[in-house]
């Protein structure tokens, strides 16, 4: 006969503040990677031959937020790069990469910026669903909250989109 495991809110806080760590480690170096395809995208564009000087002194610094380089992103694929931003353009469907990212960016904003939870009611959640509850943060009506299978969900479409930008960035 399987004993059933006694919820013990101490050390299910414990396991939630480590388990949330690993989660936000995971998403944040994801997020990380895809900020940095989008820098050498970026740095193609404008650069040429001095493409390190740019790199180092303006994209892979913070005097430009994600969401900034991922419009101007946008507006470049949608001006210089029209085969790629048609075929990824999205229908009524499936969003288009515009909306992708935009959604990635809100995402990635809550995994950098909220506070994980650790109240009574978010560690009783993570000990039944193994939920992450990450606090409100610059106006945000709800606390946002993830299960493993959306934690897992944006892992892949992070990767997703990481492959599909740095396909820009292979010669052809």
């Amino acid at each position: 006969m399987e004993k059933k495991k006694i919820f013990d809110e101490r050390s299910t806080l414990i396991e939630l503040i480590e388990y949330g760590a690993t989660i936000r480690g995971k998403v944040i170096s994801r997020f990380i990677l895809l900020e940095d395809v989008i820098n050498l995208f970026l740095t193609f564009q404008f650069s040429g031959e001095k493409e390190g000087i740019l790199l180092e002194s303006l994209f892979t610094t913070n005097k430009i937020t994600f969401d900034s380089k991922r419009k101007l992103f946008i507006s470049i694929i949608n001006k210089h790069h029209a085969g790629f931003a048609n075929i990824n353009k999205g229908d009524k469907k499936s969003p288009g990469i515009t909306t992708r990212l935009q959604l990635l960016s809100e995402e990635r904003n809550v995994f950098a910026h909220n506070s994980l939870d650790t109240g009574k009611e978010s560690v009783r959640s993570f000990y039944d669903k193994k939920t992450l509850t990450f606090g409100k943060f610059l106006g945000d009506a709800n606390p946002k909250i993830y299960t493993q299978k959306q934690v897992s969900d944006l892992l892949y479409r992070l990767t997703v989109e990481i492959n599909l930008i740095n396909s820009l960035n292979i010669p052809t």
